[in-house]
């Protein structure tokens, strides 16, 4: 929730909202393990999703992780309403 970063993952081709616990959540996200373990569970996770509250395309920090992940993904820059994606 704003002014903190959002995640999910997408699981199943579903929305699969997730709780940030990143020491700042306002300019960074964590996916709670318990969370992720439960997606991990349900069915296959196809794509990371987050939100930059302040605006802005994704950082350098963005695209190294996409890439050590191994997934898209997708983030959406709320004052501007745009999603950018990342392949790995």
């Amino acid at each position: 929730m704003a002014p903190a970063e959002a995640c999910a993952l997408v699981v199943n081709g579903s929305f699969w909202p997730c709780r940030n616990i990143a020491e700042n959540p306002e300019f960074d996200f964590a996916i709670n393990p318990v969370d992720m373990a439960a997606a991990m569970l349900t069915g296959v996770v196809s794509a990371v999703l987050h939100s930059h509250p302040m605006g802005g395309k994704p950082s350098a920090v963005d695209r190294r992780v996409c890439k050590q992940s191994g997934l898209p993904w997708l983030v959406w820059s709320m004052p501007d309403e745009t999603w950018h994606e990342l392949s790995p």
